[in-house]
């Protein structure tokens, strides 16, 4: 049951399912359960996940932290304190001798809200796996706040590494759509949808490319498709019903 729970994308459903598997008398359920709602919205993050923060269970005490690391700073103090040993415990568990690790550690310092350390730490990963995407995307989301030509050319240099990366193509054709080359991202957000890591944020985005540049049918085309694929996206069934209006 945890291995199928785990495998759930984040309905509505699931998020239930997953509340009431936090309960559960085994540990392997409520790690499932507390990993799955990482990604839940930030209310419900909350509500449901900061009552775990003394699981005796040290992967579910990991998974609040994952959790919790992006509200902290937004949490009232008599909220936040109660966390703190948390993120202590997840920054002690990730190693610096490790890519992977060292990636984590610096997108935790810039949800702590310590955007210099986190680019710093970034740069380090990079130092150590220059080839390593998700440090490079990491570092050019931050970077994009204060220097979007610096963004796009890390973006840039992510496709070039991993053209089998669909976060890489989705990623530098969003920068192209903010410099308003619309035309060109279309071909980036194309391949993104072709990859195996693709999502249906992909096809939304796509679709919305496609339309902006006068492919209306075109768009409808990859919505109809992609909804072969992901048929229970209520988002990607709405946008079709608006362009097919469009085109009458």
């Amino acid at each position: 049951r945890a291995t199928l729970l785990a495998g759930l994308q984040l309905t509505s459903d699931a998020a239930s399912l997953s509340v009431a598997t936090l309960r559960a008398p085994d540990p392997m359920l409520r790690e499932a359960a507390s990993r799955l709602l990482v990604f839940a919205p930030e209310n419900i993050r909350y509500d449901t996940l900061s009552m775990m923060a003394g699981d005796p269970d040290k992967a579910v005490r990991l998974n609040v932290a994952r959790a919790m690391a992006p509200l902290l700073s937004r949490l009232p103090l008599d909220q936040a304190r109660p966390l703190l040993p948390l993120i202590s415990e997840l920054q002690a568990s990730l190693r610096p001798d490790r890519v992977a690790d060292l990636t984590s550690l610096a997108a935790l310092e810039v949800q702590l809200g310590r955007a210099g350390k986190g680019r710093e730490i970034f740069r380090q990963a990079l130092a150590m796996e220059p080839h390593y995407i998700p440090a490079l995307l990491n570092l050019a989301d931050l970077e994009r706040h204060e220097d979007e030509a610096a963004s796009r050319a890390l973006l840039l240099k992510a496709t070039e590494l991993a053209p089998d990366s669909g976060a890489a193509m989705h990623s530098y054709g969003l920068a192209l759509v903010r410099d308003k080359r619309v035309e060109e991202a279309v071909v980036y957000l194309a391949r993104a949808l072709e990859q195996a890591d693709a999502i249906p944020r992909y096809a939304y985005v796509y679709a919305v490319a496609l339309d902006n540049v006068g492919k209306t049918e075109k768009s409808l085309a990859a919505l109809a498709k992609a909804l072969e694929k992901w048929p229970n996206q209520s988002d990607l069934a709405s946008l079709m019903t608006v362009y097919r209006r469009k085109i009458r």
